[in-house]
């Protein structure tokens, strides 16, 4: 029962995190890793190590209403273009759907792939520790490649400038969580930039987008591979993995968004089996519940149930909050949001965040005039990475 209230717990955390710009489970990770002593004392380690997992599988499914609708969540940063461009269609709803189908299954998928998971994990990582760097190398090359000449230069031109803004970013002395402002100015703040001064359209209620089974199986398999990606190689986010799996194969917008849902969920689940069969994950929420307890893939099953619950709470926000979003004058609402992100760009980076912002929505706007796809922004994180790995 304890268990059970944590979990239900975490999963409300999650959403309000999901929904917040500029929270993050990292925060409640952090928090509670510095109480690990008192919990331990107390028997609450196993029902926090449930409540952090479920907060972070919660928020991951709560992320894609701030990426359609504000375009400020770092993580859906790839997914967030598609989900808009349905929402100015008319099927906010669909996209939302879509992210949450995504989730579930991709967090379903690393369940029940779990024993051949913990089993080849060590063995990939053995295989392939020697040659990180040139893995990298020749996964962001295939994502730089256009459809001709032209359209590789443009790609290369601006993977390379965020590459340069990246390393400016993680170099520069005092400045406090480079990755928010990053992120927030090129994907989050360009678009506020870019969007219209009119609410959205009517939304459509019906579900009338679906996928077939063998776009299902490519997209579990993309999702597959970005979460090996993630979890085998150092300094790849999700969105950086999600982008490399559009890169290797061409999905559909539509396809594009239930993708980078289940790349969200997935690499949860599998940072939970790499805690368990390498001893190691990359997910500061799935870190901290290791500190807790000793892992085993039997958290999935509480992380499994926080994504259905979490999908019908999302679901039915959505829901209600569009009507109401229609009405309100987007003009209003993006320099709001503007607003808020740049205070807590002062707030949690200091001063010197905010240029690297100002920077960074600069470059996300130019990427989008200069009819670029905006995983090339991803540079920003990938080309430090590559230096780093070669």
């Amino acid at each position: 029962m304890a268990l059970l209230l944590a979990a239900l717990a975490g999963t409300a955390l999650g959403l309000l995190t999901g929904l917040v710009p500029g929270l993050h489970a990292n925060l409640f990770a952090a928090l509670a890793v510095s109480q690990q002593a008192l919990l331990a004392e107390t028997g609450l380690s196993p029902g926090v190590a449930v409540f952090l997992l479920s907060l972070a599988v919660s928020q991951s499914c709560a992320d894609i209403i701030p990426s359609m609708l504000l375009a400020v969540d770092e993580e859906g940063a790839v997914s967030a273009f598609p989900a808009q461009k349905l929402a100015e269609r008319g099927f906010a709803l669909e996209a939302v759907r879509l992210w949450l189908q995504g989730s579930v299954a991709g967090l379903l998928l690393a369940a029940l792939a779990s024993r051949v998971l913990l089993v080849a994990l060590p063995l990939l990582m053995a295989r392939i520790s020697p040659y990180k760097g040139w893995i990298l190398l020749a996964l962001c090359a295939k994502l730089l490649d256009g459809r001709d000449v032209r359209g590789t230069i443009r790609n290369v031109s601006i993977f390379l400038l965020a590459g340069c803004l990246g390393i400016i970013a993680f170099t520069q002395p005092g400045l406090k969580e480079p990755v928010f402002p990053l992120m927030s100015g090129l994907f989050g703040c360009a678009s506020l930039l870019l969007q219209g001064a009119e609410g959205l359209p009517r939304q459509q209620s019906r579900s009338i987008i679906s996928l077939s089974l063998s776009e299902w199986g490519r997209i579990l398999s993309g999702a597959t591979l970005s979460s090996l990606v993630l979890a085998l190689l150092p300094g790849v986010g999700r969105s950086q993995a999600a982008a490399l799996s559009l890169a290797l194969s061409r999905f559909s917008s539509t396809a594009s968004i239930a993708l980078v849902g289940a790349v969200a969920t997935m690499s949860l689940g599998v940072s939970v089996l790499s805690l368990v069969s390498l001893g190691k994950a990359r997910d500061g929420a799935v870190i901290a519940a290791g500190a807790m307890v000793q892992p085993d893939s039997s958290l999935l099953g509480w992380m499994l149930l926080s994504a259905a619950l979490a999908s019908l709470a999302v679901l039915l926000f959505a829901r209600r909050a569009l009507p109401v979003l229609e009405r309100i004058p987007r003009r209003g609402m993006s320099l709001a949001v503007l607003a808020l992100v740049s205070a807590l760009v002062g707030a949690l980076c200091g001063w010197q965040g905010l240029p690297l912002l100002l920077a960074a929505s600069a470059l996300g706007v130019l990427c989008v005039k200069a009819g670029v796809k905006r995983r090339m922004l991803l540079g920003c994180l990938l080309l430090p990475v590559l230096l780093y790995s070669l």
